[in-house]
């Protein structure tokens, strides 16, 4: 009597996986035993029980966001897109390239993150906000620099301004908070003033989205960076509207 074929059916090829015989179960029909054979033998056939079929490959997304700026192409300022990286050492802050670098660096890592060029500051942007403040001593995206440092300090020396980096307004965090007299909360944003007297528009912006969650007893006051005196603050309540109010003219 010929032995058992562990690896195949009975011609003994090893191509085929061997099923037993399902043996009826107590409260089973022999019916839908032989419906569950039958779909056993359905699965081997279609290459997902046991026939050593490889598995359809998954398709994974590239790296960058799909859809917008497709790899191989070139960003508005002529840079290529995915990006290259920085090439060689890392210079030291202040030296002839040393801006360059870093922004190569944060494109790539902003690339390697799934992030479009949409989601990327301009090398100008880039340059003033992280690279110029840090090259100053000062921490990049928050400080600012040398005149938005020493209004802030002329706020808190002579007007008791709390300088915060972590008190949420509306999703916005101002530069300064104190509490007033009405039982609220003056805010203080510093920045710069067009020749107009307006914040500018970016400034403008983060206003907005502030006076909307504003109290009934709170204030927000921009100062301008270069005129911090009291005389030259734009004070707003709730309800105001930051495209129009401008700074008192003297």
């Amino acid at each position: 009597m010929a032995g058992r074929n562990r690896g195949g059916g009975s011609d003994g090829g090893g191509d085929e996986p061997e099923f037993r015989p399902l043996r009826p179960r107590a409260g089973r029909s022999a019916g839908s035993m032989r419906q569950a054979e039958a779909a056993v033998g359905d699965a081997t056939r279609g290459g997902q029980v046991g026939s050593g079929a490889p598995r359809p490959a998954r398709s994974r997304p590239g790296r960058g966001t799909p859809g917008r700026t497709p790899p191989g192409t070139t960003t508005p300022d002529g840079r290529p897109w995915p990006p290259t990286g920085p090439t060689g050492r890392k210079p030291v802050a202040g030296q002839p390239g040393a801006a360059e670098w870093r922004y190569e660096r944060y494109r790539q890592k902003a690339y390697n993150s799934g992030k479009s060029p949409d989601d990327l500051l301009s090398f100008d942007d880039y340059k003033r906000l992280h690279y110029d403040q840090a090259a100053s001593g000062q921490r990049p995206g928050r400080s600012g620099g040398p005149e938005q440092v020493a209004a802030k300090r002329y706020l808190t020396e002579n007007h008791g301004v709390d300088q915060v980096e972590n008190v949420n307004l509306g999703g916005r965090f101002p530069d300064g908070v104190r509490d007033n007299n009405s039982g609220g909360t003056d805010y203080f944003e510093v920045g710069a003033t067009t020749q107009g007297g307006l914040p500018e528009s970016r400034e403008r912006k983060k206003i907005a989205e502030e006076l909307g969650v504003l109290g009934p007893n709170d204030t927000l006051q921009f100062v301008d960076k270069k005129a911090p005196e009291e005389e030259n603050w734009i004070k707003y309540s709730a309800g105001d509207d930051p495209h129009s109010k401008r700074r008192p003219t003297p």
